[in-house]
């Protein structure tokens, strides 16, 4: 944290650092550990909310192969004595899940093939990972007792990743019956065998929507010759890389194939939120280290994507209980070994679409206010006029209340003088600019203002441009500040329109003359002094998005409140 800033650093503090005890993981609450030990995974939950069923390799339990096991979750005081064996404990297991009669649990398994773990896949030389993808695969059903009491799949080649619709009436599971790793469904006593993916690439990790309609999955699907190739050459040897994938939907014939994400890198892990409009996923797209997996959510038309985790480096395999209260989930997160993964559960909490930040709105903001029309935005000007009724019509729209007067707009003069070698201020003139400002009152005892300054330099008529022979030339100003205005309009529609009541009022302002000396907050500091209107934090927004070629955040001014080094680094 640096306690200086400059024009070419960020000035950010969202507000939801002031709001909220844990901002970040808001989604989850009651967060609960499950297992204490080894590598934990695929955690899905039975019919009726209970018991969860996952993958288990633990060597202290003597587990150096994946087995699955069964967990009743609500039970206090967990330890690993609690994991109850359902698979052989035997060869090698994968992608367990409960049938509809809560009863039996579907899995798929090596065992047939060797008591033997099978081997995982040797080093590559370039160091990139690979998935093995067992040959010996099968789909089983077992009882609760760990019998077997039907094997569903019997031919040559990977049959696993196995899920059941809701609905009870159907299977869909990733094959390579067809020479290519596809999607396919049957029955739920193994009959009607169908594919119903195509495209050359890994399709696989599918589940049902809630209303059993449609299929969320993964794939990759290569599109250079060499990557074609090389996909091709891995899958001779039941391997493939898994390093680039994206989410699909269809509906559970096959029909209606949809890429949902373009994000790079690996998204994958999907399952359909409780409303069926949303997915979650893990992903590292946003990472530039290369092993970061966080979940996220995303409409299923791929906008408003939304972190959900911000802790440990690894959390992945999501699924919500039936009933929509719970979500379960795998993480690295209060590790006792490096590496080791965890179950999780939490109680979830659905997010607010209005609190994801409208990627769409800010461009338009940020368009129209450095657009050539606008002509810099000096203050005074037609720009700045131009720019403060646009602001005005966005706060109305969100009905908000204006702070002074009955009026969005606060006028204030101020003289210029654009000779700074006359002492006597004969060729200094007067200016008219406008501050524009809103109040969302929550009837709170504590205030908050969000501000951003809204004019820029114009044609540089006042020589404030760092650029030499730079007048006469607009300065359209996107970064200074039309990004930190863009900021508070979509603050402001977040505020203003979600389901939440803060607890703080919240003043927002966009000021004008700042360019020129602070001109405008000057004004609304002294109108807000002088009507005994307290506010307890202000948060500006300048220069948004500057980042530097490691993406980093710079927030300034910390040390303006000794509370907000704390509230920053909890954040």
């Amino acid at each position: 944290m640096m306690n200086m800033i400059t024009k070419n650093m960020i000035a950010v503090i969202f507000l939801s650092l002031v709001f909220t005890v844990n901002a970040q993981e808001r989604n989850l609450q009651n967060l609960k550990k499950l297992t204490f030990g080894g590598d934990n995974a695929e955690a899905y939950f039975s019919p009726n909310s209970q018991s969860l069923s996952m993958q288990v390799t633990y060597d202290k339990m003597g587990l150096i192969c994946d087995q699955i096991y069964m967990l009743d979750w609500a039970k206090s005081n967990i330890t690993s004595n609690d994991l109850k064996l359902i698979s052989t404990g035997k060869g090698r297991t994968t992608c367990s899940y409960f049938m509809p009669d809560g009863k039996h649990i579907l899995y798929a398994s090596t065992h047939e093939a060797a008591d033997a773990c099978p081997p995982t896949p040797k080093p590559r030389k370039d160091g990139k990972y690979l998935w093995a993808i067992y040959s010996d695969f099968d789909i089983y059903v077992a009882d609760l007792n760990g019998n077997i009491i039907k094997k569903l799949t019997n031919s040559p080649g990977y049959d696993a990743e196995a899920t059941v619709s809701p609905d009870g009436k159907k299977i869909v599971f990733t094959s390579m019956r067809s020479g290519d790793l596809e999607l396919w469904t049957m029955d739920i006593d193994g009959n009607n065998l169908k594919q119903i993916t195509f495209g050359l690439g890994y399709d696989g990790g599918a589940f049902f929507s809630h209303d059993s309609k449609k299929l969320v999955f993964r794939a990759s699907r290569p599109n250079t010759e060499f990557k074609v190739n090389e996909y091709k050459e891995l899958l001779k040897e039941n391997l493939v890389m898994p390093v680039e994938m994206e989410l699909y939907t269809c509906n559970v014939d096959g029909s209606n194939l949809k890429q949902v994400t373009h994000l790079g890198k690996a998204n994958w892990a999907p399952y359909f939120t409780p409303n069926d409009d949303r997915i979650i996923f893990s992903s590292n797209h946003h990472s530039t280290k290369g092993y970061d997996f966080q979940l996220y959510t995303v409409d299923t038309n791929g906008n408003n994507i939304h972190q959900i985790t911000f802790e440990s480096n690894f959390n992945a395999f999501a699924m919500f209980s039936p009933d929509g209260k719970k979500i379960a989930f795998s993480s690295n997160r209060q590790q006792e070994k490096p590496r080791e993964t965890n179950v999780f559960i939490a109680d979830w909490i659905d997010e607010d679409i209005i609190e994801i930040a409208n990627k769409e709105a800010l461009k338009k903001h940020i368009y129209y206010l450095a657009s050539d029309k606008l002509q810099g935005r000096l203050t005074g000007s037609k720009g700045e006029k131009l720019a403060a009724k646009y602001i005005q019509q966005h706060f109305k729209k969100l009905h908000l209340n204006p702070l002074i007067d009955n009026n969005f707009n606060q006028k204030f003069s101020y003289h210029y003088n654009p000779n700074p070698h006359d002492s006597t201020n004969a060729t200094s003139k007067e200016i008219t600019g406008n501050n524009v400002v809103a109040f969302l009152n929550n009837n709170a005892q504590k205030t908050i203002l969000i501000g951003a300054h809204y004019d820029h330099l114009g044609f540089n008529e006042h020589n404030n441009s760092t650029n030499p022979n730079a007048t006469g030339q607009i300065h359209n100003g996107a970064d200074d500040n039309a990004s930190g205005v863009a900021t508070v309009l979509e603050l402001a529609s977040m505020f203003a329109t979600n389901k939440i009541k803060e607890n703080v009022n919240i003043v927002f302002a966009c000021f004008s003359g700042e360019e020129d000396g602070l001109m405008g907050s000057k004004e609304l500091a002294n109108y807000l002094s002088a009507n005994k209107i307290r506010v307890d934090v202000m948060i500006n927004l300048d220069m948004v998005g500057r980042l530097d070629s490691l993406k980093a955040l710079i927030v300034g001014g910390i040390g303006t409140s000794p509370n907000f080094g704390n509230i920053i680094e909890k954040n």
